[in-house]
C-alpha cells in the first residue's frame, strides 16, 4: 500500500454512525506468531511490506539513525527479515533533502523500492521539480543494483509499486508531463513499467479535468489494476463533487480495459488493492457527507476481472475507520487499518490496529482489533499460504519500549 500517512482528515473525525455491515461468525482461525517493533529517537514512517519464499521485506523513513546518521532531513530504509521474524540486514539511503520510501515489490531475482525525493541521488539524473520519485531496485542479500530517478519541473508523487517474471510497475501522481501530453487537471495518475534492469518500457499518464492521483497497483497473470482517486469524472459522474475512488484494469501492454468509479457524497479513496487468480480487492476509506459531520469509515470492494463488482461492503464504528492495506491469499482476503473505536474488540488506547479476512463472497471470516495505550495504526499487510503480517505505526509498547515518538512494528500471523 501506498498514500502517505496523515493524522488528519478521516483520522480526526468522531461522529455519527454511517452504515453498519452485518459480518458472518469467525471460522478461520490466526494466531499471533511474533511482533517486531524499531525506531530511534527520531520519528520513523512505515511504508510498505512485500513477502516471498524466503522472507519479508519491509520499507519506510527514518528521521535518525538506524543505521548511520541521516544525511539529510529523513532518509529512507529497507528492512529484510527472515521467516521467523530475525533481522537479516537493514538499508538506509538518502538525498542531501527529504527522501522518502513509500512501498516494496519483491520477485524472483529481487527487492524493488519505490519512493519520492526533493534530492539527487548518486547515479540517478536531476530534474528541475520540487519532487521526484525513485525506483531502487536490491538483490535479496542487500546489494544495490541500480537506482532511477523521474520526474517534471512540477511535483510528483509516489503511489505503489508491483512486480512480476517480467517487469516493475510503479504508480503515483503527477502535476507535470511525464508522458508527453499536457496533464488533463490539477494533477494526473501515472502509470511506469520498468524491466528488470531498470529500462523504461512505457509510461501512462491519465485524468480528467479535476485532480486525479495512483496510489495503488496489483499485477496477476492477465494484467494489472491501478486504483486512486478522482476528483472528476473518470469512470462515471462524480458523486460528490469531492474525491471518488476508482479502479482501472490495463493489460499486459499498458491499454486501458475498463474502468470503475464509486463514492459518496464526501471523499472517497482507495488506498491499496490486491489481485488474485479470479479478480482484484480494492480497500480504502469513505465519508457520507460532504461536510465533515459524519465520520470516515472503511470500505472493501471486489470485481471480477471483466470489471463486474462481486461485492462491496462498508464498515466500522460510530468513530473513524480506515481500511490502509488488503493481500489475498488461497484462503481468504486480508485487510488492514486503524479505528478510533471499537470496532472489533473495545479500544486500547486512541487508534487501534483492526485485521479481518473476507472470503471471496466479502464474509468475514476472522478479525481481531489490538494496540497499545497510545495510537497504533495498521498500515500494509502481505499473506501467503501459512499466514499474513502487518505493517504499521506505534506510539506505545506493542514489542517493546519506543524508541521516540513514532516505532514502526511487524506482527505475524499463522494460520
Amino acid at each position: 500500500m501506498r498514500t502517505h500517512l496523515t493524522l488528519t482528515g478521516p483520522l480526526a473525525a468522531a461522529g455519527a454512525a454511517l452504515l453498519s455491515v452485518a459480518i458472518a461468525a469467525p471460522t478461520l482461525a490466526a494466531s499471533v506468531t511474533w511482533t517486531r517493533q524499531f525506531g530511534t529517537s527520531a520519528e520513523e514512517i512505515a511504508g510498505g511490506i512485500a513477502q516471498d519464499a524466503t522472507g519479508f521485506t519491509v520499507v519506510g523513513t527514518t528521521g535518525g539513525p538506524l543505521v548511520h546518521a541521516v544525511r539529510g532531513a529523513n532518509d529512507g530504509f529497507i528492512r529484510r527479515y527472515s521467516r521467523s521474524g530475525t533481522v537479516l540486514w537493514t538499508r538506509q539511503f538518502g538525498t542531501d533533502g527529504q527522501d522518502m520510501a513509500v512501498d516494496v515489490a519483491a520477485d524472483s531475482g529481487g527487492l524493488t523500492v519505490v519512493g519520492v525525493t526533493d534530492g539527487s541521488f548518486s547515479g540517478a539524473p536531476t530534474t528541475p521539480g520540487t519532487d521526484d520519485l525513485f525506483v531502487r531496485r536490491y538483490d535479496r542479500s542487500g546489494n544495490l543494483k541500480w537506482n532511477r530517478q523521474f520526474g517534471t519541473k512540477r511535483d510528483e508523487d509516489a503511489g505503489a509499486i508491483a512486480a512480476d517474471a517480467s517487469g516493475i510497475t510503479v504508480v503515483g501522481t503527477t502535476w507535470g508531463t511525464l508522458a508527453g501530453s499536457s496533464p488533463a487537471g490539477d494533477a494526473d495518475a501515472v502509470v511506469r513499467r520498468y524491466d528488470r534492469t531498470g529500462k523504461v518500457v512505457w509510461t501512462r499518464q491519465f485524468g480528467t479535468s479535476a485532480g486525479d492521483s495512483a496510489d495503488a497497483v496489483a499485477i496477476d497473470a492477465a494484467g494489472f489494476t491501478v486504483a486512486g482517486g478522482t476528483d472528476g469524472d473518470l469512470g462515471r459522474k462524480n458523486a460528490g463533487p469531492f474525491t471518488d475512488m476508482y479502479v482501472r484494469r490495463f493489460n499486459a501492454m499498458g491499454s486501458t480495459v475498463w474502468t470503475r468509479q464509486w463514492g459518496q457524497k464526501g471523499d472517497d479513496q482507495a488506498l491499496s488493492i490486491a489481485a488474485d487468480a479470479t479478480g482484484v480487492t480494492a480497500v480504502g476509506y469513505t465519508t457520507a457527507d460532504a461536510f465533515g459531520n459524519a465520520s470516515s469509515q472503511a470500505f472493501i470492494r471486489r470485481y471480477d476481472r471483466s470489471g463486474t463488482l462481486v461485492f462491496g461492503k462498508i464498515f466500522g464504528s460510530v468513530d473513524s475507520e480506515v481500511a490502509w492495506g488488503v493481500a489475498a491469499d488461497s484462503a481468504a482476503i486480508t485487510v488492514t487499518g486503524y479505528t478510533y473505536g471499537s470496532m472489533d474488540a473495545a479500544n486500547k488506547g486512541s487508534f487501534d490496529v483492526f485485521v479481518r479476512r473476507y472470503d471471496r463472497a466479502g464474509n468475514v471470516v476472522w478479525k481481531a482489533q489490538f494496540g497499545s495505550t497510545k495510537a497504533d495504526l495498521g498500515l500494509d499487510v502481505a499473506a501467503d499460504a501459512t499466514g499474513f503480517t502487518i505493517l504499521g505505526h506505534t506510539q506505545g509498547n506493542l514489542a517493546a519500549t519506543p524508541k521516540g515518538e513514532l516505532d514502526i512494528f511487524v506482527r505475524r500471523y499463522s494460520r
